[in-house]
Formats: C-alpha cells, sequence, structure tokens
C-alpha cells in the first residue's frame, strides 16, 4: 500500500499497518530529496518496512550524513547488505562504524538470514571490545572432531584475509563463520567424505551473493578448498 506525504509517497509491505506511522508525516519535510538519495545509490525502494518512513523524516543535517554514509556503504561493497536491513539504525554513522570494526576485525555481523546480528542495533555497545560484539552461539554441540574441522576452516579462511585487499572478501569471510556451526551439525560427519568444502558451501547457502560476491567466492575461497576427487581421494 502507498504511504502519502504532501508532496511524495513510499509503498510499505503488505502486513505493515501504515496508522502506526501517521505522525511521521508532520515531521517529514524532505521526503523526496530522502527518496532520490537512496534512489541514486541504487536502493530498491519498491516495498518497505514501515520503519522505513521514520528515515524520510531526516532534517537537511542528517541528510547530509545519510548521504556519506551511502556513499561509504557502495565503497565496502554493502549496498545489497543494507538494502535488505532498510531499518533507521542501519544508516546512522554510528552503526556503519560498528559493521566496519567488526570486518576490520574479522568478527561476524550479520545472523543466517542476512539480518544483522542484534548487538549491532545497540547505540551503548563497546565497540572496542570484541566479545560484545561477537554473536552468541554455543559449541557444546560440536564434538572434538567437529571442533578440529571448524578450526581448519577457520585457519584457512584466516589466511586468505589476511591476503585480502577487497572489504567484501572479508564480509564473505564473516558471514561464512557466523553460519560455521550450524553447517558442520548438518554435515552430521559427511565431511569426512565430502572434504572440508562442502562445509564451506553449505555455510554459504542463504547467504545474499551478487554476481560480484560470487566470483570472490569461487576464486579465492573455494579454492582453497579443493573437492576430494581434486586430491585425489
Amino acid at each position: 500500500m502507498d504511504f502519502k506525504f504532501v508532496n511524495s509517497k513510499i509503498s510499505l509491505n503488505e502486513d505493515v499497518d501504515a496508522n502506526k506511522f501517521l505522525a511521521n508525516r508532520v515531521v517529514a519535510k524532505n521526503v523526496q530529496q530522502i527518496k532520490d538519495l537512496f534512489l541514486e545509490h541504487g536502493y530498491d525502494l519498491t516495498k518497505v518496512p514501515g520503519e522505513f518512513v521514520k528515515t524520510l523524516t531526516l532534517n537537511e543535517k542528517e541528510a547530509v550524513e545519510l548521504s556519506a554514509v551511502l556513499d561509504e556503504i557502495d565503497k565496502l561493497g554493502l549496498k545489497d547488505i543494507f538494502n535488505y536491513n532498510l531499518r533507521p539504525s542501519s544508516f546512522k554513522r554510528s552503526f556503519l562504524d560498528r559493521v566496519k570494526y567488526c570486518l576490520e576485525n574479522h568478527l561476524p555481523f550479520l545472523n543466517g538470514d542476512n539480518t544483522f546480528i542484534a548487538d549491532l542495533k545497540n547505540d551503548n555497545m563497546e565497540v572496542e571490545r570484541k566479545e560484545d560484539i561477537a554473536p552468541s552461539y554455543s559449541n557444546t554441540e560440536l564434538d572434538e572432531e567437529d571442533l578440529e574441522v571448524k578450526s581448519n576452516i577457520i585457519k584457512t579462511l584466516g589466511e586468505i584475509n589476511e591476503r585480502a585487499t577487497d572489504t567484501m572478501l572479508t564480509f564473505i569471510i564473516s558471514s561464512i563463520i557466523t553460519n560455521l556451526d550450524m553447517a558442520i551439525k548438518k554435515s552430521a560427519k559427511n565431511y569426512r567424505v565430502l572434504g572440508l568444502r562442502s562445509v564451506v558451501e553449505e555455510a554459504l547457502m542463504g547467504v545474499a551473493l551478487t554476481p560480484e560476491m560470487q566470483e570472490l567466492v569461487n576464486n579465492d575461497i573455494l579454492n582453497a578448498f579443493p573437492k576430494e576427487e581434486e586430491r585425489g581421494l
């Protein structure tokens, strides 16, 4: 459905109750300017979550900051991920700084469904402390053999990341690490036959990859985990 402002409108997801956002019409003065910023950066605003309406209420000063944030997201190659998370908090400078911190320190910052981890949304989070950013998952269901597999995969990914010159590669590696426990459990020891590559491929399932990202996966990541037949096994 369309949510109308004085001189513009936005289409909301079908399940959104527009009445919850009526108050935003009063304070929204630069709706088309804000929309144009997103459109110029290639964002898909065909259908947006209700929360996005609040983003359209930014004032002139906030719009300048938004423009700079969108530019930096482009440089990081993360536009598709942020487009999937069209929430006002996602486009604040402080939020982007926390994402960059995760990238620089090889910390996962996405859930398995490509939404941002909850801790990133906490304005009071201390970015200097890695333990405050890392997602809370447990190794309790992984036995000694599983943990060795996990360690070997992370070691190889770390070596790849040390050589990386593309921040998008760091993002992909972070996503793999985020999903690694799940992938190992799902493997049910089949990695003994199929090799570590099968676990890495499973960890990538559900991660939204652009063609450019898929090329990085093929050339820089999967090549480091050859198929079993390629190893002569």
